[in-house]
């Protein structure tokens, strides 16, 4: 992202919000030039852009991060899961790490508004992906004889997973429960290889 813009959006993240005239203060540049960063900006949605009215006069223009905007900064969310993963152990060990995992697979089931009884395998795959996406992984599946594929080609926690491979049993416990059967891991994103691959028989 260009200079100027990413200058823009860091103005925007300390003052909460701005008007063209006070962004072209505060960074000592034109409103023209201020006016076509906020224009692009604003398509790429990273800001949003409201009318705020004053007792007298034209109403002001007035320009936000949208969330995608905020998104723009770096986090520390990997880093700080490692390091509450890292007092997990301490405290309660390796299966300590495992329960806590499985107990937030458990609370993510149980948010399903939909009971897993009466689905098909078919509409249980469905269900499964689209939970899975709302995860962050990236996710397809083929059809492989009396078995299916679901191939993870992107973990969402592939970073601290280095570190806690307890978080696997997330969506190896998502899988199982359901699909309602045990499922074989043929391959692994954290041993080095291109996706992981979850081959689940289908009866």
């Amino acid at each position: 992202m260009q200079d100027t813009r990413q200058e823009i959006l860091t103005l925007l993240q300390k003052e909460g919000s701005g008007t063209i005239n006070s962004i072209a203060d505060a960074m000592g540049l034109a409103t023209a030039t201020i006016r076509h960063h906020l224009t692009i900006l604003e398509r790429d949605g990273l800001i949003d852009v409201h009318q705020k009215r004053q007792r007298v006069g034209r109403p002001h223009m007035v320009y936000s991060l949208t969330q995608s905007g905020r998104e723009t900064f770096p986090k520390k969310y990997d880093e700080f899961s490692t390091q509450l993963l890292i007092e997990v152990r301490e405290l309660y060990g390796n299966k300590g790490v495992a329960d806590l995992i499985l107990k937030i697979a458990e609370r993510k089931l149980n948010e399903l508004e939909q009971p897993l009884d009466d689905l098909s395998t078919e509409e249980r795959l469905e269900l499964l992906q689209v939970l899975l996406a709302s995860e962050g992984y990236v996710s397809n599946v083929e059809h492989n004889g009396d078995s299916i594929l679901l191939i993870q080609h992107a973990c969402p926690y592939q970073t601290v997973v280095q570190k806690h491979p307890e978080i696997c049993l997330l969506s190896d416990h998502l899988i199982n429960v359901i699909m309602d059967r045990p499922h074989r891991k043929r391959s692994c994103l954290v041993n080095g290889d291109d996706a992981c691959i979850f081959e689940i028989p289908l009866a």
